[in-house]
């Protein structure tokens, strides 16, 4: 499952930078409401592999 590591490796940069960006320029700045919605992306992107992960490996105990 490499490539759902990379993606929470991936997230978690992300959220570092969202965390800086809001620090430096406030949680109203454009900057901040455009990587709020990347990490929002990327979350969505993990929750859907990891549903499909748990689908498939149910799938396969049947």
């Amino acid at each position: 499952m490499k490539g759902a590591n990379e993606l929470l490796k991936h997230i978690e940069r992300v959220r570092r930078e969202l965390n800086e960006q809001a620090l430096r320029f406030g949680l109203q700045s454009h900057a901040v409401l455009e990587k709020s919605r990347e990490l929002d992306q990327l979350l969505n992107a993990y929750q859907s592999a990891e549903s499909g992960a748990h689908m498939d490996s149910s799938r396969r105990s049947l």
